[in-house]
């Protein structure tokens, strides 16, 4: 193949496919973090919606085959009561991306990385201080999740504050962020697809749903096998580091396209 005349193609594919494969390994491994690693790769030089989008699909895809090989415990979790709430923030959510301008995404999804980055510290804070939400809270939690995960894909912040403050074993805030992930997709890509919203390449898509399909499969191979403290601190540093390149690219607008 001759690279040069494929270049306009082949180097945005290769690099989805790189995002995607090391992002959904790490996903697989620790159970968390797609989301939060590739949407901020892809949105330093795609538009915000297209970079959202591009991702939600292989989470979609994730979080379905998660809540099918754990169905039994999904039946006796404790917390569906969010759902209603996570189902109508999602709905919100989508209207919510249609309405930002790329620099408010770009804006937003910056804040919710460096929530993301504080929140285990948060919870513990909050613990330590016999603080808990509630009931009412509760439902508050779970609207904003749904908001903000169909909207930018970073729904994972206040369900992992929500659990942490509740102290929920680790399997059942896994379920809980699974249904939040699952819900939000189903709704957004529903609701771009109904509205008849501009769509992404389906190049893009398949190498995207492939490579992270890979990537998924073999994280769950290493699962138990990598310290999670070493990937927790460095996701923080990651998403403050993510954090702040949104942010430049917001106050500098739209850097130009390879």
């Amino acid at each position: 193949m001759d690279l040069s005349m494929a270049g306009p193609e082949f180097l945005p594919m290769a690099a989805i496919a790189a995002i995607m494969l090391a992002s959904s390994f790490l996903h697989g491994v620790f159970g968390i973090g797609f989301a939060m690693i590739a949407t901020p790769l892809l949105a330093l030089w795609m538009e915000p919606r297209e970079a959202v989008l591009l991702a939600a699909v292989p989470l979609w895809c994730i979080a379905l085959g998660f809540l099918g090989r754990h169905f039994a415990q999904v039946r006796r979790c404790g917390h569906l009561v969010l759902l209603p709430c996570i189902l109508v923030g999602s709905v919100l959510g989508v209207q919510l991306q249609s309405a930002l301008s790329a620099r408010a995404s770009w804006l937003l999804l910056a804040g919710l990385l460096l929530l993301s980055a504080v929140v285990p510290a948060l919870a513990h804070r909050m613990r330590e201080r016999g603080l808990q939400p509630p009931p009412a809270a509760r439902l508050a939690f779970g609207l904003g999740a749904g908001v903000t995960e169909s909207s930018l894909n970073v729904g994972a912040p206040l369900i992992v504050l929500y659990g942490g403050l509740l102290r929920q074993p680790r399997m059942e805030q896994l379920i809980l962020l699974n249904l939040c992930f699952a819900t939000g997709k189903t709704v957004q890509l529903g609701l771009t697809l109904a509205q008849g919203e501009q769509w992404i390449r389906p190049s893009w898509l398949l190498v995207a749903v492939v490579t992270a399909g890979l990537g998924y499969m073999l994280g769950l191979r290493w699962m138990g096998r990598l310290p999670e403290h070493v990937f927790r601190r460095s996701l923080a540093c990651f998403l403050c580091a993510m954090a702040g390149l949104l942010i430049l690219r917001a106050i500098w607008g739209s850097w130009p396209e390879s």
